[in-house]
């Protein structure tokens, strides 16, 4: 295995070897990310090339990725790869819902409708209660009627615009 080589510069460089070691990855991997990324050798130790660092670290981190890019693109991928790429992504979201990590949207829309439906309720009965409990005059109880419609008309426009929302994102 490859040894660390520190130079007066302070720079460390570690060959293909040494960084695959370091990142717990195979060496075709580790060189596979850092052709991807572009990352170019510092020099040559052995008749190895050796790499920084700190060049190297962020190739090996994000995969491969460079900054901005949201990931992997399926439809680039020849379909050997789409395959198992899916299949991966089909595990980790299986996973991901089995540890309680991801919720369905079945459940979230339940789950808010059960809320929504608690505090329409609650409003819904706002007036009466402060009419009977707090013997309030028939304008506060108009007024309050009033506020509860528009309260309820908001709510229902929010979720209807989240729903819209929720819509363009799955298509």
């Amino acid at each position: 295995m490859g040894a660390v080589i520190e130079t007066a510069d302070g720079l460390v460089r570690l060959s293909i070897a040494r960084l695959a070691a370091e990142f717990g990855m195979a060496r075709e991997t580790v060189s596979k990310r850092l052709a991807q990324a572009n990352v170019q050798p510092d020099g040559k130790r052995g008749g190895y090339p050796v790499y920084r660092l700190r060049d190297a670290c962020p190739a090996l981190i994000d995969g491969g990725h460079a900054e901005g890019d949201e990931g992997v693109d399926p439809s680039k991928m020849k379909p050997s790869d789409r395959r198992a790429w899916f299949q991966s992504e089909n595990e980790r979201l299986k996973f991901e819902q089995e540890t309680g990590q991801l919720i369905l949207a079945a459940e979230v829309h339940a789950e808010f409708a059960a809320a929504a439906k608690v505090v329409v309720r609650e409003l819904e009965t706002l007036p009466d209660r402060a009419e009977r409990d707090l013997r309030c005059s028939p304008e506060v109880v108009e007024y309050l009627q009033a506020e509860v419609r528009n309260i309820r008309t908001e709510i229902a426009k929010h979720l209807a615009t989240d729903d819209e929302e929720d819509a363009r994102i799955s298509a």
